[in-house]
C-alpha cells in the first residue's frame, strides 16, 4: 500500500507541475483572496475550523468550484495524568468546495472533505533534514520507521478506533456569505459576514467526524492598496459535544483570528503569506499539543490562467505544534459566470 500511495503522489505532483507550466490565455484578471488552506491537524478535522476567505461574495447566478489537495506529515507522542496521545502518520486530504451566487451580495455553498491516512514514506528524509539543520526530531527516531499510529485515550479508554487507508469522508460544511459594507471610494476596505455549519457525515467510530453539529460566525475583511491586499478574519465557533461511544470529551468553543497579505506581482501572479490561528477545542487534557492554541504559517502563490481559472500552491508550517509538522497545499479554482 505504501508504494501505491507513493505512486499516486508522484502522479499528482507531475500534474501540478504541468498545470503551472500551462500557457496563460491572454491577459488574465487576477482572482484575489487568501490561500484557501485549512489547518490539517488530524484531531481538529472532526470540528469546524476557520476557512480563510475573501469578503467578496460571488456575483449573481455565478457558480464557483475549487478542488484542493493537501499532503502532510505529523508526529506527536505525549501523555498526562488523564490523557495520552500518539500520532504518527502521513495523510492526503482532498477537498471539494462549491458555491453559488444567489444575488450580487449573497452566496451559499458547501465543502466536502475526504482524507486518507497512511504509514507514509518520508521518515528517513525528515530525520536527515532535522539532523542536518539541528532541528528537534521530538523522539520520532524511537518509533518504527513509516509506521501508522493514531491513538488518543482518556483514562485508558480510546476516543475512537483509528483507520488507515482508503479515502474517507469527513464531516460536511455548509456556508452562506453576505457583503456587509464597502467603504469605497472613501477607504479601500470591504467587510463581509459568513455563517458556517458543520454537519455529521464522517464516521465518528474511526475518528473522521464528531457526530455533532458545529456553528461558526466569521467576519472577513479586505483592505486594498495599489499592489497589495491585506486580509483579516476574526471568528467564533460554537462546538457541539462529540458523540463518541465510550468516551466523554471535554470541549470548548473556538475563538479564531486570521491575517494574510497578498502581493500582486502581475495580472497573473500573486505571492501570499498568512497566519491562521484559533484556540483549542479541547480543555483539561493537560497535553500541550491538544490544549494550546493553533498557529500555522502559510507561504504560497496564485497563478491565473484566465479570469475564471486559477491555481494556488502553498507550504504550511506549524508554529505551536497544534498543526501538522508540515503541509503541502495545492488548489484549482474555477468560476462559471
Amino acid at each position: 500500500m505504501r508504494y501505491h500511495f507513493r505512486g499516486v503522489l508522484r502522479i499528482l505532483v507531475l500534474l501540478i507541475l504541468l498545470i503551472f507550466l500551462l500557457p496563460v490565455t491572454g491577459m488574465a484578471t487576477q482572482q484575489t483572496g487568501p490561500l484557501g488552506v485549512l489547518n490539517q491537524f488530524p484531531i481538529h478535522m472532526i470540528f469546524l475550523t476557520p476557512r480563510p476567505h475573501s469578503p467578496q461574495a460571488i456575483s449573481e447566478n455565478a457558480f464557483t468550484s475549487a478542488v484542493s489537495f493537501n499532503y502532510f506529515s505529523i508526529y506527536s507522542n505525549a501523555s498526562s495524568s488523564t490523557h495520552s496521545l500518539l500520532m504518527d502518520m502521513e495523510a492526503m486530504v482532498l477537498d471539494l468546495r462549491l458555491a453559488y451566487g444567489l444575488t450580487d451580495d449573497l452566496s451559499f455553498g458547501a465543502r466536502i472533505p475526504m482524507v486518507s491516512m497512511q504509514d507514509g514514506f518520508m521518515d528517513n528524509s525528515l530525520e536527515w533534514f532535522h539532523g542536518s539543520f539541528g532541528l528537534p526530531n521530538y523522539g520520532k527516531e524511537r518509533r518504527p520507521k513509516d509506521k501508522f499510529a493514531y491513538i488518543i485515550q482518556k483514562d485508558g479508554q480510546a476516543w475512537f478506533q483509528a483507520k488507515k487507508g482508503g479515502l474517507n469522508l469527513l464531516d460536511l460544511t455548509l456556508f452562506t456569505q453576505i457583503d456587509l459594507i464597502d467603504f469605497k471610494p472613501y477607504f479601500p476596505t470591504k467587510v463581509g459576514l459568513t455563517y458556517e455549519a458543520k454537519i455529521p457525515g464522517g464516521d465518528e467510530t474511526h475518528g473522521f467526524g464528531s457526530g455533532a453539529w458545529d456553528h461558526g460566525i466569521f467576519i472577513p475583511i479586505k483592505v486594498s492598496f495599489s499592489l497589495t491586499n491585506v486580509y483579516l478574519m476574526p471568528g467564533y465557533i460554537f462546538i457541539g459535544i462529540p458523540e463518541f461511544k465510550d468516551s466523554i470529551i471535554s470541549t470548548r468553543d473556538i475563538k479564531s483570528f486570521f491575517i494574510g497579505c497578498e502581493y500582486r506581482y502581475s495580472s497573473n501572479l500573486s505571492f501570499l503569506a498568512q497566519i491562521n490561528s484559533y484556540t483549542s477545542p479541547f480543555k483539561d487534557t493537560k497535553i500541550e499539543k491538544l490544549d494550546v492554541a493553533s498557529v500555522e504559517l502559510a507561504l504560497g502563490l496564485r497563478w491565473a490562467y484566465t479570469s475564471y481559472l486559477s491555481a494556488e500552491m502553498a507550504f504550511c508550517e506549524d508554529l505551536t505544534r497544534s498543526a501538522p509538522d508540515f503541509n503541502l497545499h495545492f488548489m484549482m479554482n474555477l468560476k462559471i459566470p
